[in-house]
């Protein structure tokens, strides 16, 4: 066994150690009382500022970051993957624009998910609330595929084990521990993650320095390879709307994922959410600047070869090339860890949109046993879907990744922006935007029927989108008078 086979075995073991402490941690809560969809989908609303910054910036960022970005970066330039420099402000529009607004109106309306906020805030409505899990089912299912994608590619790489097995086990230990565990599992092992995350981004970081030499060696070999590898749009090659595109998807539009937002509510006063949001942006500035942007320079110049067809194995083969074998694994499992964290908070949001708010409501009279059940039930058939998603390898991942973030973006975002901020908006507005909004983006990112609205599907949308939620909303009857003062009066 190699070292970095024997680093990522020790990384499992302490995760499957993790998630055991977890599910005592979340079994004792519940004897002690704790409401079964509070404790398993919010964490009782009691998450600290270290769980809470890990649940949104992990969340946020996933493989997404130690995988993908590395790989655009070393296909495309640090100066084009400089511009999508997203990871600063997630945290903080998270838990500042729609955050702090989500936890007071969740605790008001005793909300377990999003969804109980936009069904307290729209009267119950059968469409809203159908379009939102519907929304928040196929987008995140799919890019919770994504992440499988990117960890078990990282385990493949480190390890040898072959795809579809690094898959199966990738999968089945997160299944695990977020069918057993619930929210406090899953923050129990985040946590773990966020840790091998930072320090897998300063151990590659302090691998390529001392073998280049110092950053702007990095810089002079890229320039030796391509120089248009200097410039921002890869010398004129990357289309300007795109490269927008993608920066506001990846800057603000986070805040449009359902299992960001679900963040929101495990935390339960001010003090928490602003400790949490300083240490989420210092995580992410590292993650972002040490792996995204330099690793894939610094993997780019270690090996020219690089090209658009191996960029998911540019983080492994940077890692596996220039530090010692146990070294590396720890930044290979910090690439895993980055998709479990992410994989985690997405089936949590999942099984809370089908168990809380769809299997509780149609079964009112079903005790806690039955709930835990089904939501073990939930998490497993979730599991295996992806699984059956991620076997068909899709070419790169960032691809999977941007449909899936975009997608959530322009269905979910301008609703829960005039939810959160407009006492207009009702329930048709919202019910007609979504529609459209999801509609619209999947067939323009889809089929390149109108040049533009391809290169850029979700900024083209969202934009139409609000515009659609407020005429049709100033067209149809306000909310009433009860739900306006919940939701704004005294925030």
């Amino acid at each position: 066994m190699n070292g970095q086979s024997l680093v990522i075995l020790i990384y499992f073991i302490v995760v499957i150690g993790a998630t055991w402490y977890g599910v005592r941690k979340n079994d004792k809560a519940l004897k002690e009382g704790g409401d079964f969809a509070s404790q398993t989908f919010k964490g009782g609303g009691r998450i600290g500022a270290v769980g809470v910054a890990v649940l949104v910036s992990a969340g946020a960022v996933s493989t997404g970051t130690f995988v993908a970005c590395v790989g655009r970066s070393a296909a495309y330039g640090p100066g084009y993957m400089t511009l999508f420099l997203y990871i600063a402000p997630v945290t903080f529009a998270a838990l500042i624009l729609t955050g702090k607004r989500m936890a007071i109106v969740g605790r008001r309306v005793n909300a377990n998910s999003l969804v109980d906020v936009f069904r307290a805030r729209f009267d119950n409505s059968k469409m809203v609330v159908a379009l939102l899990v519907i929304a928040t089912v196929v987008f995140s299912t799919a890019s919770a595929a994504g992440e499988f994608v990117g960890g078990s590619r990282a385990i493949e790489a480190s390890a040898g084990i072959p795809y579809r097995v690094s898959l199966i086990v990738f999968a089945a230990i997160i299944t695990l521990y977020v069918a057993l565990g619930g929210m406090t599992g899953v923050t129990t092992v985040a946590i773990i993650q966020g840790f091998v995350m930072c320090l897998g981004s300063v151990i590659l970081m302090i691998g390529y320095v001392k073998y280049f030499g110092s950053f702007g060696a990095i810089f002079e070999s890229l320039k030796s390879v391509d120089p248009a590898l200097l410039t921002p749009n890869d010398g004129g090659t990357m289309p300007m709307l795109g490269i927008f595109e993608f920066w506001v998807m990846f800057a603000i539009m986070a805040v449009g994922q359902p299992w960001v937002s679900q963040g929101s509510l495990t935390y339960n006063n001010t003090k928490t959410m602003k400790r949490g949001m300083i240490i989420g942006t210092i995580m992410l500035l590292i993650w972002g600047t040490l792996v995204a942007i330099m690793g894939g320079a610094a993997a780019r110049a270690f090996d020219p070869a690089l090209d658009e067809t191996m960029i998911d194995y540019a983080t492994s083969t940077l890692s596996m090339g220039i530090l010692p074998s146990g070294l590396a694994g720890i930044v290979l499992s910090a690439a895993a860890g980055a998709g479990q964290s992410t994989i985690g908070a997405i089936f949590i949001c999942v099984a809370s949109a089908i168990v809380n708010d769809v299997y509780k409501r149609t079964h009112p009279q079903a005790d806690e046993a039955k709930l835990k059940k089904v939501m073990r039930i939930t998490t497993v058939c979730l599991g295996i879907a992806t699984i059956l998603i991620a076997l068909t390898e899709p070419a790169t991942l960032h691809i999977l990744l941007n449909f899936c973030q975009g997608g959530c973006a322009a269905s979910i975002l301008p609703a829960l922006t005039l939810a959160l901020y407009w006492p207009r908006a009702t329930k048709e507005g919202i019910s007609v935007g979504m529609l459209f909004g999801m509609v619209f983006y999947i067939i323009n990112y889809s089929f390149d029927i109108v040049g533009f609205l391809h290169q850029a599907p979700m900024v083209c949308t969202i934009p139409l989108t609000f515009i659609i939620m407020i005429v049709v909303s100033k067209m149809t009857a306000k909310p009433s008078k009860e739900v306006v003062k919940t939701f704004f009066c005294e925030m």
